[in-house]
């Protein structure tokens, strides 16, 4: 504009009239005309710099600018300043303009609020905007001395740091403040001990100790000044240790030691030591000044000039109580401005421990001068402050390393408004918690203009301290974590000088071992640029996390100083070398897969070694090369080949072991079927395939051919097949989040690859014998059958699960294969075999008690976790764990596949960082049968590996400091419970299903699946809501606990709000002890596994805390006690003691009776079972068999 002759008043009038304090340029530029980019559009990047030199130089006109002119040239140690001058664009900050707004009150009387500085940065602005209201006087309190003390009332700051002492003693380390300096040259140590002592009597913090609700001053108090020979600079720094890691005894005191080490002539070390309940950083700048200066008045002889000082501390702590009234407004403001505010998950390297742990150590960060000044133009540009622009940059960066877009950062002002207070050793400090929202969408400099309006708001709202504040918000309390926010950011000046007379002066700084909060960014001016550290609780994390997390922080401020147009979740945060490290970790080793058919892995084998026991079952055994005929005598029956879809609906014997081969064999795919399942399921999943044969010995008719195991071939021969490993093998129906289940389609080259991997990476002593336990409708089966079947291993077929092995008798297993939670029941009953030297555990997650448990059993000599979804073939990652982690990782990628730590944009997150999973490689699945949509959304393009897919898992992940991956939950609802994979809509839908329920949730809780049910005519009752679930549900989909409510909490976003669900309680039944023999048998048992004193005969079993796996301990023991087969549906359906005692079968288990012991000749003939006689064939046919045996 050529008519405004380069003056902004106007300029910053207009906006002022239209926009809000912090949308005000504060650096103006004047151009004859804007660059264009080619497209005729404002090409910002080549907008010059803005300078604060071309503005015209007007000196002060009236009093009121002479007197902030001369505060600003004192401040800013500038000689010269005008009325149009911008503050910061002079090198201002907000610790600067602290400084500045206490001398205006001093001189002026009045209170001046920072922000005032910041919305107007010249001295014209600023002195038409000064306020004229008079300061609250700080009235100073009587002194009544008893017993040599004065009793005083505590500020908050020190009624909190003495009740968070109280409850965790090790903090007093991290708020112990210890520095100290060398001092080359000749020392007047009667000086210096004058110097301390005279300080310590004008300061009555300094003779404070610190009680409950009072603090008190000692008032004819001797210093804590010790002088001790030390003979090297080692002694030194132990010295600086030791006076950190000292606890003070706040009640008794002192809370101040000095302590002067002589090094030998001319060198000495004075170390420091306060407690922070009576200092802060600005009182030691105090301190050290009027030390150095009253040693410099003392040896010069003369009289120390000090200002008076008009109140003392515990006068502002009582005044700060006063001004609680007039805070309204600002508590007002900080409730609604850090509402909803959730904690920042950093995810540690270790277990978060109970309670918040105060060790530390530091990582150096250090921004050269280069960078250092990019970023001071920046902030000039923008109009906001250094601290500003590197508090958005860490709050970005903290974002970007834990996938939150919310989050709140801790950082100190120095809480001195009050003028009287501004020559005062004492914790005045205050902390402002500074929230930014960072999600998608926005530039940095966008963010950059919400921080400056976050920031000026909380200065003009910083007279609430933040333990007034705490107490008013009162957020959700976790021992775990420091209130309101968890991370802190600290830009210090730059350290000043201190001078002695003839004594040069150099800085003493013990090394940092302890923590306040679990990250503390503290940066600081320098010559060269900004130097500082990274301080972190070491409980928390590891040097390597904190050097990245350093680095990464270096990383993105160069980047968004280069491009502040940057979107704040595409800049860059990965320094170099740690894409390429990713890119490493992500792929499992490469190796040759076989071109065979899953089937064809059993054929190999039993050419080689037909003899061999293939798999043993409760109906007898087989061997390889029995197995092989039956399969391709059934094969030859079932007519079907490539692409058909063949059911399986067989109780756990050999035949169906039989079925699942001769389905592959004809080149079909099998789809297996629990028995167990509700009909109407089994007819959905049927029809779902499009199944057009089903084999089963059950009367499930429908437009399918059902073929029965006992109609097969005579020919034992192999078929022949057209399938290719592009076919389908198997098709395994999951949970759907719809409310229907969907089948997994697996090809024969997704198990090949599976196969692969597992007999490369498990010896064939360790498939010796392996437990086949699993359901074959869950994808676990696949690699228990199939796997030893390869290798020349054998099965063993359990009944029901693994838990049949209590009360069994095998003695030869050399691996199981099961979920967690049932091996800690096995565990628990001593019912693993000392033969099984191999645990794999796969399902849920593995706690490393369990692994510890493993271990501490003599032969157990593997534990290996699994991890991996049908969607991938089974298994995805396996890790070897140790009974030494603290967290049970999951990993590292199999063979020939991949495994991605990936944000919602698909690109690798940080290292370290929690990201969703996807999996790619070759043993990702063709998709879900007839659900291309469902497909496309979970199979998605692989943008790292054009013309492949990647797997969507829905899992949380981050990779760990030794390159595994730790599981981190899911970002959905699913369940994993007992080894099942649960979509709870599954259930909720179905429950809505019913007439009378109106709304409906289902959640995991205390290893306990639980519903909780609207429905006002269901008067609380359970048994119409279960009998409804049973007729579409398989049993482990049942809830077992419920809970019926008048409403189902929501979120703000009128979503169900899961977290606010309450606890599921044992509804009150009137008791009813137990009426006859069967009811008091079962009582009795209740009682032994409940752990509980009393069980009345309507008390519902799940209610009181049973879950499948008790259920299965119970049904063990009731066997044992009536022998009777009991099955485990039984209890589920029978829930209390009344019901299940009608309800017990009658048939008796068939007696095995003891035969009578002939002996002759020392030795008694009895019966050989088959197994044995087929044994004795074969070694006498073979005597080599011996060894294999």
């Amino acid at each position: 504009g050529v008519e405004l002759d380069d003056d902004t008043t106007s300029l910053r009038n207009h906006l002022r009239a239209t926009l809000p304090t912090h949308m005000i340029p504060t650096a103006w530029v004047f151009l004859d005309t804007l660059p264009l980019t080619p497209n005729r559009k404002i090409d910002r990047n080549a907008l010059p710099e803005p300078t604060a030199a071309p503005t015209q130089h007007e000196p002060p006109r009236n009093d009121p600018e002479r007197l902030i002119a001369a505060v600003w040239q004192d401040i800013l140690e500038i000689d010269r300043v005008g009325v149009h001058d911008n503050f910061f664009a002079l090198g201002g900050h907000s610790l600067l303009a602290t400084r500045i707004t206490h001398q205006l009150q001093n001189q002026l009387h009045t209170t001046i609020p920072l922000h005032l500085l910041f919305q107007h940065p010249t001295i014209a602005e600023l002195a038409t905007a000064l306020p004229a209201t008079d300061i609250a006087e700080i009235t100073v309190l009587p002194r009544a001395e008893e017993n040599g003390r004065v009793t005083l009332p505590s500020s908050f700051g020190q009624e909190r740091l003495w009740f968070l002492t109280e409850l965790t003693p090790q903090a007093h380390l991290a708020y112990t403040m210890t520095g100290g300096a060398t001092l080359h040259g000749p020392l007047n140590t009667t000086a210096l001990h004058n110097a301390i002592t005279t300080t310590i009597q004008r300061h009555e913090t300094l003779r404070t100790t610190l009680h409950q609700h009072h603090q008190a001053v000692h008032v004819d108090a001797q210093p804590y000044f010790a002088q001790i020979d030390l003979t090297s600079e080692t002694q030194v720094a132990d010295l600086l240790h030791e006076q950190a890691a000292t606890p003070f005894d706040l009640a008794e005191g002192p809370l101040f030691r000095a302590t002067l080490a002589r090094l030998g002539d001319d060198r000495h070390a004075l170390v420091i030591a306060m407690h922070h309940a009576i200092s802060d950083g600005w009182s030691l700048d105090i301190l050290l000044r009027e030390i150095t200066s009253t040693y410099t008045a003392l040896v010069d002889g003369r009289a120390p000039e000090l200002p008076p000082l008009p109140v003392q501390y515990a006068d502002f702590a009582a005044w700060q109580r006063t001004q609680l009234t007039d805070m309204g407004p600002s508590i007002a403001y900080w409730r609604n401005q850090l509402a909803g505010t959730t904690p920042l998950e950093l995810t540690p390297d270790f277990p978060r421990p109970a309670r918040q742990t105060f060790t530390g150590a530091t990582h150096p960060v250090e921004v050269d001068a280069a960078l250092g000044n990019a970023v001071q133009e920046l902030a000039k540009a923008e109009g906001v402050t250094v601290f500003m622009l590197l508090l958005a940059a860490f709050q970005t960066l903290l974002a970007r390393i834990s996938g939150q877009h919310d989050i709140t950062v801790g950082s100190p002002v120095a809480g001195r408004q009050h003028p009287d207070v501004a020559n005062l050793i004492g914790f005045f400090v205050n902390t402002l918690v500074l929230r930014a929202n960072l999600s998608a969408g926005q530039s940095f400099r966008d963010v950059l203009d919400r921080t400056r309006s976050t920031c000026l708001d909380a200065y003009a709202h910083q007279d609430v301290p933040f333990d007034k504040l705490v107490e008013e918000l009162q957020p959700e309390r976790d021992l775990s974590r420091s209130p309101l926010f968890q991370v802190m950011f600290v830009l210090d000046e730059a350290v000043p000088r201190y001078t002695m007379p003839g004594v040069e002066i150099e800085e003493l700084r013990p090394e940092q071992r302890s923590s306040q909060f679990e990250l503390t960014l503290r940066l600081a001016h320098t010559s060269t640029g900004l130097s500082g550290e990274l301080i972190y609780n070491t409980d928390l994390f590891t040097a390597a996390t904190a050097q990245r997390v350093a680095d990464r922080f270096l990383t993105l401020l160069s980047a968004l100083v280069t491009d502040p147009d940057q979107f704040v979740h595409e800049l860059p945060v990965m320094p170099s070398g740690e894409a390429e490290l990713l890119a490493e970790l992500v792929r499992g080793d490469d190796t040759p897969i076989s071109g065979r058919l899953l089937h064809e892995w059993f054929e190999a084998q039993a050419d080689q070694t037909p003899d061999a026991i293939a798999i043993r079952a409760t109906d007898g055994e087989l061997t390889y090369r029995e197995l092989d005929q039956r399969a391709n005598q059934l094969a030859h029956h079932l007519r079907t080949g490539p692409e058909d879809l063949v059911g399986i609906c067989l109780p756990r014997t050999l035949d169906l072991i039989v079925a699942l081969l001769a389905v592959l064999k004809t080149g079909a795919a099998y789809v297996p079927i629990d028995p167990a399942y509700p009909k109407d399921r089994i007819t959905y999943i049927l029809n779902d395939a499009n199944a057009n044969t089903l084999i089963t010995n059950d009367n499930h008719q429908g437009p399918w051919r059902t073929i029965p195991t006992d109609q097969t071939s005579t020919i034992t021969t192999r078929p022949t097949t057209t399938a290719t490993n592009n076919n389908l093998a198997y098709v395994i129906y999951t949970s759907g989040s719809t409310g229907l289940p969907k089948g997994v389609m697996i090809e024969h080259h997704h198990t090949t690859a599976l196969i692969t991997w597992a007999t490369t990476t498990f010896t064939k002593a360790q498939l010796t014998n392996v437990l086949a336990s699993t359901s074959v409708c869950f994808d676990l089966s696949v690699y228990e059958i199939f796997a030893p079947l390869a290798i020349g291993g054998s099965i063993t077929l359990t009944e029901n699960n693994a838990l049949d092995l209590i009360g069994s008798n095998l003695s030869d297993l050399t691996l199981i294969n099961t979920v967690p939670s049932v091996a800690q029941e096995l565990l628990t009953a001593d019912a693993l075999p000392t033969s099984a030297a191999t645990i794999n555990l796969a399902g849920e997650a593995l706690s490393p008690a369990l692994v510890r448990a493993l271990y501490d059993q003599p032969h157990v000599t593997a534990v290996n976790n699994l991890y991996g979804p049908s969607e991938d073939t089974t298994y995805s990652t396996h890790a070897l764990t140790t009974s030494t982690d603290q967290r049970t990782p999951i990993g590292k990628p199999l063979h020939n596949t991949q495994a991605h730590v990936l944000d919602s944009d698909l690109r690798p997150v940080p290292y370290g960082s929690i990201g969703e999973l996807y999996l790619g490689g070759a043993s990702i699945t063709r998709g879900y049968h007839q659900r291309p949509a469902l497909t496309a959304e979970r199979y998605l393009p692989d943008p790292h590996n054009p013309g492949k897919r990647l797997y969507r898992t829905g899992d949380l992940a981050r990779w760990r400091p030794d390159g595994q991956l730790d599981y981190h939950g899911r970002t959905d609802h699913q369940i994993k419970h007992h080894g099942h994979r649960i979509e709870p809509a599954e259930i909720e839908t179905t429950l809505q299903e019913h007439p009378h329920v109106t709304q409906a949730a289902v959640i995991k809780r205390n290893d306990t699946l639980c519903a909780y049910v609207v429905g006002v005519e269901l008067d609380d009752d359970t048994t119409s809501l279960r009998n409804h679930l049973r007729a579409t549900l398989p049993t482990h989909m049942i809830p077992t606990a419920w809970v019926f409510l008048d409403t189902l909490p929501l979120t703000p976003n009128r979503k169900i709000d899961r977290n606010a669900l309450p606890e599921p309680t044992a509804a009150p039944t009137q008791h009813e002890p137990p009426r006859n023999d069967p009811e008091r048998l079962i009582a009795a048992v209740w009682q032994d596994i409940l752990e509980i004193d009393r069980v009345g005969v309507h008390d519902n079993f799940f209610a009181l805390g049973g879950h499948s796996l008790l259920a299965t301990r119970i049904t063990h023991q009731l066997q044992n006690q009536l022998h009777t087969t009991i099955p485990l549906h039984l209890l589920f359906q029978h829930p209390t003691i009344a019901e299940l005692a009608t309800a017990l079968p009658a048939t008796d288990i068939a007696e095995i009776t003891v035969l009578p012991r002939a002996e002759e000749n020392g030795r008694v003939t009895l019966p050989s079972s088959f197994g044995q006689e087929r044994l004795w064939f074969l070694t006498e046919l073979t005597p080599q068999a011996h060894l294999a045996y």
